[in-house]
């Protein structure tokens, strides 16, 4: 048999349109759920951050708030001395000061270190705690405590009473540390993943920058006569 042109030959099955709009729709379904949305992928990289934020700046922040460094500040105006301790976070970053104005004396405190017993099968296992020292900043109805070192503590008060004492002496400025093993060692190692963060992201910001501006170039250049 024959047909005419246009019209389909007898006993041809008819053409399904919505087959063909059925295809079509499944493949752009497919080809979309193959592609990450961009709220997904900007919850991976927020997630990311969060993440390398945490590791990066909390623990070092945690750690070195456990152990602290201290810069204490003593000033001496028209006689009168004044004395700032600051306690700071990853050894730049002030999280508590105290102020005593005026100062009229310099103490110290001591805590011996407790003593635990864990009991198990056999011999008892004993653990002992870092015994703790506190440079004490008195004056008039108040004082303020710094934690200083144990080994360090007699020079730290020597120091301070020497400036007390001395009228000639104008300003004295102390770096002092809880526990050397975890503020100095354990802190400043800790804090080098702070660094690192922030030099991280800097340079990634940086090459940011530095990427607009070359595409921004590119499309004056372009567009140029």
């Amino acid at each position: 048999m024959f047909a005419l042109h246009g019209i389909p030959e007898l006993g041809t099955p008819p053409v399904s349109l919505d087959a063909d709009f059925d295809d079509d729709r499944t493949r752009q379904t497919a080809g979309v759920a193959g592609k990450p949305s961009v709220a997904a992928a900007c919850a991976t990289l927020v997630f990311q951050q969060l993440l390398a934020l945490g590791v990066c700046v909390g623990v070092p922040a945690l750690v070195t708030a456990i152990a602290p460094v201290s810069w204490v500040t003593l000033e001496r105006q028209e006689g009168r001395v004044t004395a700032v301790a600051q306690t700071c976070l990853l050894f730049v970053v002030p999280f508590k000061t105290a102020t005593v104005d005026p100062v009229t004396g310099f103490g110290d405190r001591f805590a011996a270190g407790t003593v635990t017993r864990e009991r198990r099968p056999g011999p008892d296992r004993e653990t002992k705690s870092e015994d703790e020292g506190f440079l004490v900043i008195q004056g008039p109805g108040q004082s303020a405590e710094v934690p200083v070192s144990p080994v360090s503590l007699d020079g730290v008060l020597d120091k301070a009473n020497g400036f007390l004492e001395d009228p000639q002496a104008a300003e004295l400025r102390l770096f002092v540390v809880a526990n050397w093993k975890f503020s100095v060692i354990g802190g400043g190692l800790s804090s080098l993943l702070t660094v690192l963060y922030v030099v991280g992201v800097t340079l990634g910001l940086l090459m940011k920058f530095v990427g607009l501006i070359r595409r921004g170039w590119k499309v004056a250049v372009s567009a140029l006569p």
